[in-house]
């Protein structure tokens, strides 16, 4: 199969056994980019009411990869920002929800230790985004297989979650319920209909430095198990894993 894809980790989980089908350099670190936000999502998940409320700060908004979606001193509820953070990954939701948390240092320690409790033994994070490295810092870097562990605990264990990400838009709305804007998913395959497998949970990244990261969970009708693709450093990630859904639907059939 030809990917451009240097990190590649494909399986198929059923009754508690996993089936690899094709991996590359699967153990080798890669830098995350927005993948990163499963995990930034699960911690804030597990650390903030739906219903608590947070405004932009200046510290948010002085971060690297600040959208300025949010006007400064503008006031969300946790659940909104959750949506902000997995339809569209942006950065400025990642940080909202980490300085709610009380320490954006302390959520990053506690990234790592949730990274750890999943066996993610060749992960680290520095931060909730999973923007490029600047200086000395490594950034946020993965393995494929890493990652597959990753999506697979939010498709088993966070169902908000998953269900958060395959959505294609969400209005943004602000505490006094006026729209701020419209968030809307970068992955196109899940508006594409030539795929015979239905999306279950699913997280994009995209950097200079990362390229181009993709992360899926797919069923198929007729199958009691799932699907997890994973692609880290591809020049295509939808194309790579659009070549290993074919390649799949060509073992299934043969």
């Amino acid at each position: 199969t030809k990917l451009s894809a240097e990190g590649v980790f494909v399986a198929y989980y059923s009754n508690q056994s996993e089936t690899v089908l094709l991996s590359k350099n699967e153990d080798k670190q890669y830098l995350l980019a927005s993948v990163s936000k499963l995990m930034t999502a699960i911690l804030a998940d597990n650390l903030l009411p739906k219903s608590a409320t947070t405004s932009v700060s200046k510290f948010v908004l002085g971060q690297r990869g600040s959208a300025k979606k949010y006007p400064s001193n503008s006031a969300y509820e946790v659940d909104t920002l959750m949506r902000s953070l997995l339809i569209e990954s942006n950065n400025d939701a990642a940080w909202m929800l980490a300085e709610k948390t009380g320490s954006t240092t302390q959520f990053t320690l506690l990234m790592n230790q949730e990274a750890k409790k999943l066996g993610m033994t060749n992960s680290s994070f520095e931060n909730p985004t999973g923007i490029d490295p600047a200086g000395k810092s490594q950034g946020n870097v993965g393995t494929a297989k890493d990652v597959a562990k990753l999506i697979s605990h939010v498709y088993k264990n966070e169902s908000t979650i998953a269900e958060t990400t395959i959505l294609t838009q969400t209005d943004i709305h602000n505490l006094s319920g006026s729209v701020t804007y419209v968030a809307s998913s970068t992955n196109i395959l899940l508006k594409d209909s030539s795929i015979n497998f239905k999306i279950k949970a699913q997280k994009t990244g995209e950097t200079p430095l990362a390229k181009q990261n993709l992360a899926l969970v797919l069923t198929k009708d007729g199958l009691d198990g799932y699907f997890i693709t994973v692609v880290l450093k591809s020049k295509d990630h939808f194309a790579d894993t659009k070549t290993i859904l074919k390649e799949i639907e060509n073992g299934l059939s043969n």
